[in-house]
């Protein structure tokens, strides 16, 4: 992630060295800015001109949150990864499931079971889930 301290005409940039991708068509982002003596984590959706524009903010001074997280990873975990997860929740809202797969009963279950996710969580852990 770069961290930006100035925001010019074209406004915030987000680069290669920052948290970006594209879910359902929209293309969204998450950027550290130090603004006026402020440290801002943003997400921002890029429009269609390709500038990126605010959509949420997660912290609005992480430079005021040491008291209440100590660590960093203390922050990340209890309120960055919350806050995110609140907006993810809202921005893309469940779909209607796709119909389970055709075949017997354990026909079906070996197809979700080749769709499974599995996720490397933050503490090493790892979570399984269905990608349907």
């Amino acid at each position: 992630m770069t961290i930006q301290t100035v925001i010019t005409s074209a406004g915030v940039v987000l680069g290669a060295g920052d948290f970006q991708r594209t879910d359902r068509n929209i293309t969204w982002g998450i950027k550290c800015l130090e603004l006026s003596g402020t440290q801002v984590v943003g997400i921002y959706l890029k429009a269609d001109d390709g500038t990126w524009v605010q959509n949420f903010v997660i912290e609005d001074g992480f430079d005021m949150t040491e008291q209440e997280f100590p660590t960093v990873m203390e922050w990340f975990i209890k309120r960055f990864l919350v806050r995110l997860n609140a907006w993810l929740r809202s921005m893309f809202p469940v779909i209607a499931p796709p119909p389970v797969p055709g075949g017997t009963r354990f026909e079906q279950a070996d197809s979700l079971i080749f769709g499974s996710l599995v996720v490397n969580e933050i503490d090493g852990t790892l979570v399984a889930s269905s990608r349907t």
